[in-house]
């Protein structure tokens, strides 16, 4: 009788712990497999506050790169902050050199408004002038070492002119527009660090 009993007790047993049994087996494997899953990916190496090496797959921050790294990460910034910087000088001579340019110009233009000329086939006077009132410029980068990057700029301007018998008639004739744009272009190179003329209109600031 008390084998009979022994034997209900131990299939009962058995019954009671196979659940378990198969949960744990089950928990045992999730967490063999999800950590295979979380460690895929970019490896991060550096060194705590006590420089011990450590790796990671979770990016370690500033405060912990090591030597190399925060060399290698300033490096690239200055040098970000170089080409930045020589950029802008590029741009700030270029528009110095436009400035003055422009002021020339506009001298230029002037000064030919008391000069009046004699044309032989009729025997009249005239005058010309150009009043330059503004200029648009561009720069663009080249991949000559040479000359790295080439400046254009046109300057805009309004024709006048006035004639008469004599050249007194003609100094005190009213000016005429004559519906004509100036707008002379000029192309400067880049070269050993200041901006040198290459291109301009014929006969530019030449009558």
């Amino acid at each position: 009788m008390m084998g009979l009993k022994q034997i209900i007790s131990k299939n009962l047993y058995r019954k009671a712990t196979a659940p378990i049994f198969v949960l744990t087996i089950f928990l045992m494997t999730i967490t063999l497999i999800y950590p295979l899953r979380i460690q895929g990916g970019e490896i991060y190496t550096g060194a705590n506050n006590n420089g011990i090496k450590m790796a990671s797959n979770i990016p370690i921050s500033e405060k912990h790169e090591n030597k190399a790294q925060k060399t290698e990460r300033r490096t690239l910034k200055n040098k970000a902050t170089q080409k930045q910087d020589k950029k802008g000088m590029v741009k700030e001579s270029f528009q110095k050199t436009v400035q003055e340019e422009f002021k020339s110009l506009q001298a230029w233009g002037q000064r030919r408004k008391n000069n009046p000329e004699k044309c032989e086939r009729d025997n009249s006077w005239n005058a010309f002038y150009d009043e330059y009132y503004d200029f648009e410029y561009d720069i663009q980068k080249t991949n000559s070492r040479v000359t790295p990057y080439i400046g254009i700029v046109t300057f805009k301007g309004k024709s006048f002119t006035k004639r008469g018998t004599s050249k007194e008639e003609c100094l005190n004739a009213e000016w005429k527009w004559l519906d004509v744009n100036s707008k002379p272009t000029l192309q400067y190179s880049y070269q050993h660090g200041k901006w040198v003329l290459k291109k301009k209109p014929p006969f530019y600031k030449e009558y």
